[in-house]
């Protein structure tokens, strides 16, 4: 039997947030962003459709029904945020990545809102001192944005460096958290 999850869209200030959650929980599972709705749809296709050849789990993606309570709240919870950087709790579950991507995401997950911090440190709060390259890979390889705040990683040089969703909204994303911190 198919794993149920529902889709929909929250839109923001710098960004939209499309979400997927899963019905029986109302746990958010996959997090992307940007304004083209019909691409990230897409994009999560192509994400479930791998994670089912790995986990031999198939995935059924549906849109949100309207009138449901529990994913409006999840809705104004990831709203918040995008729009206020808010330390809000969105409730999660990783199903996606390995066990070390997962540790480096659990790192992030520390990271204060309004702060920063390079790859090189994650790796050395892992324990490893010399795996900065898989540690960014593995922050490549986030499916919670925003929840597992990946924006907030940055090379030791002071560069923005890669997000999957541009350097300009990563770097927009860092300077709101910023202001909105010093408020």
């Amino acid at each position: 039997m198919a794993e149920q999850l529902r889709y929909f869209v929250v839109k923001g200030k710098l960004t939209n947030a499309f979400l997927v959650v899963q019905n029986k929980t109302s746990r958010v599972v996959y997090l992307s962003l940007g304004r083209d709705e019909e691409l990230q749809y897409r994009q999560a296709r192509v994400d479930f459709d791998k994670l089912s050849a790995k986990t031999k789990v198939e995935y059924e993606l549906n849109e949100r029904e309207q009138d449901n309570k529990d994913l409006e709240a999840v809705a104004e919870n990831v709203r918040k945020l995008m729009d206020d950087s808010a330390p809000i709790m969105v409730d999660y579950e990783y199903i996606f990545g390995t066990e070390f991507q997962k540790r480096v995401w659990s790192e992030l997950e520390k990271v204060p809102s309004g702060q920063t911090v390079t790859y090189t440190t994650i790796a050395k709060n892992l324990g490893s001192p010399n795996a900065t390259r898989a540690v960014g890979n593995a922050i490549g390889q986030n499916k919670l944005a925003l929840i597992v705040p990946c924006h907030r990683c940055l090379p030791a040089s002071g560069s923005t460096g890669g997000f999957r969703w541009g350097p300009v909204l990563k770097r927009k994303l860092v300077r709101q958290e910023r202001f909105l911190k010093i408020r």
